[in-house]
């Protein structure tokens, strides 16, 4: 059974091992950084959601979101939004349907909880990260024609309204 789990350290190792595959791994961080920026999300008072993906029992992915307030660096948002900061399967469970399953959880998860602005989801993807494009969009994001720069690397803007 997939699920999302709360990271603990009974898992942390697992999930910080996990690998996209070698194309993928160039337009993202690894786990480890993402953790350490929900740590630090949370010290400044942002309301953050780190999980692992877990089938049977294992992690086999990570996500992360954020609730991102209006004009709040280092976005500058016109509205208050949540942000999926982070989405990936290890590459040894991809291409079997895991990847679909643990989205659709991840955005009904957004959408339950009242302490995020379910109405406005917001996704940073690589420009050159095509493939992980075309998933998205099959979520229902479009592309908003914004960009956003972070360390030296081009990211689209990618939008979903409830």
């Amino acid at each position: 059974m997939l699920e999302l789990n709360d990271i603990t350290w009974g898992n942390f190792w697992a999930v910080t091992r996990l690998r996209p595959t070698g194309t993928q791994a160039r337009y993202t961080l690894d786990n480890a950084m993402f953790i350490a920026q929900g740590y630090l999300n949370l010290k400044a008072g942002y309301l953050d959601t780190l999980k692992t993906v877990t089938y049977k029992g294992s992690p086999i992915g990570f996500v992360k979101w954020v609730q991102v307030p209006k004009t709040v660096g280092p976005y500058h948002l016109k509205q208050d939004a949540t942000l999926i900061d982070a989405f990936m399967l290890d590459r040894d469970f991809q291409g079997k349907g895991y990847g679909k399953a643990a989205f659709k959880q991840v955005i009904a998860a957004i959408e339950a909880d009242v302490r995020f602005v379910a109405t406005r989801l917001l996704i940073l993807c690589h420009v050159e990260n095509k493939e992980a494009h075309a998933f998205f969009e099959r979520f229902g994001f479009i592309k908003t024609g914004k960009k956003h720069v972070r360390e030296n690397e081009p990211y689209l803007w990618f939008e979903r309204t409830t």
